[in-house]
């Protein structure tokens, strides 16, 4: 909706530049994604379109930036599919990987719909992969990650060659973690467990600032933001409730952080420092400290009443906000044809 502005209507409106490449049908232009960016490009992933297609034109269109020189703010965002399904993995490459002679149902072109329909299943023991299928679905996400590797480190080199390396913030972000066998990989409403909720971040600052250091700090998408504004000089809204990764890096930010919330449907998670609640509506929430609990086999609601109310309120407060966000006019997404056919690919619709 107009009344949004997203972090690319922002720098556009201080004469900074943005573009965006996504070859994930979730963040194609019927979802509003294509708003207030000078270049959107969106690659299907039921075309004939290499996985590495998004670095090599946001490559390109960088490179043609930094080549005329013109001052003000370049913002860049790839949504690359990552180790999801389908894979951009031919048939003579798939029969090189492991395991040998394989003949199971991870197809590189159609194990996301194969996938969708097992998790679509009410019967949890008909609800799995074999032995076989984790290994080849191992295999099928490296070899597409290496192309993709491929592409950012093109999109590096133009960095590099064009004397905009050291002045860059970069940031590598997973947006849904895959959990361990056997349930099922690519689960976007799965349970808020801390597997699934464990998403990789790496942030590499101007300058290298913290280059090899590891920060055991949880983060989340307010935090993103608000390192991005604050790396092009910008003023954040005010409602904006974050840290900067820069500050916390630095050791700046307090030792518990804010509270990270996560919710579906009638479920919560809410992490504050060591503590952890999880509940569902209606239902008493259980407690824990992940720090002397790491497995929350002891649920200390009962025990532990100032721990419960600080997360609690934490909780309310976030979905409060959240429900106050859900006031602004939206408009419904219209799946044209390709993008529901793309999405079935995805796994996320029926075929």
């Amino acid at each position: 909706p107009p009344a949004l502005r997203g972090v690319q209507r922002i720098i556009k409106e201080a004469s900074g530049r943005a573009a965006m490449f996504t070859s994930v049908p979730t963040s194609f232009p019927p979802f509003g994604f294509d708003e207030n960016w000078d270049v959107y490009e969106a690659y299907s992933p039921i075309r004939d379109i290499g996985v590495s297609e998004p670095f090599v034109r946001a490559a390109r269109w960088l490179d043609r930036e930094l080549e005329e020189n013109a001052p003000g703010k370049r913002f860049v965002v790839i949504h690359a599919r990552g180790a999801h399904p389908p894979w951009d993995v031919s048939r003579e490459e798939a029969l090189q990987l492991k395991p040998p002679e394989y003949s199971g149902a991870i197809d590189p072109r159609r194990a996301g719909i194969v996938i969708g329909a097992l998790r679509a299943k009410t019967r949890r023991n008909v609800k799995r992969l074999t032995d076989d299928d984790w290994v080849r679905l191992g295999a099928l996400e490296q070899a597409s990650l290496a192309k993709q590797n491929e592409g950012l480190a093109r999109l590096f080199a133009v960095l590099q060659n064009r004397k905009a390396w050291d002045s860059s913030l970069i940031m590598v972000v997973g947006d849904v973690a895959s959990p361990a066998p056997p349930d099922l990989p690519f689960d976007t409403s799965g349970p808020l467990t801390e597997d699934r909720l464990a998403a990789p971040l790496i942030v590499k600052f101007p300058g290298n600032a913290f280059a090899g250091q590891e920060v055991h700090q949880p983060s989340n998408a307010p935090d993103l933001t608000l390192s991005v504004l604050n790396a092009f000089g910008l003023r954040a809204p005010e409602t904006l409730e974050g840290i900067d990764l820069y500050r916390r890096a630095r050791g700046r930010a307090e030792l518990t952080g804010t509270a990270q919330v996560a919710t579906l449907p009638g479920r919560y998670a809410t992490r504050l420092g060591p503590w952890l609640l999880r509940g569902t509506l209606g239902q008493v929430p259980t407690l824990c400290a992940r720090d002397v609990d790491p497995a929350c086999s002891s649920d200390a609601f009962e025990r532990q009443s100032i721990a419960a109310r600080a997360e609690f309120l934490a909780t309310y407060a976030a979905e409060t906000q959240s429900v106050d966000s859900r006031l602004i006019t939206k408009t419904p997404a219209t799946l044209d044809k390709d993008t529901r056919a793309a999405l079935a690919a995805w796994g996320d619709l029926p075929p």
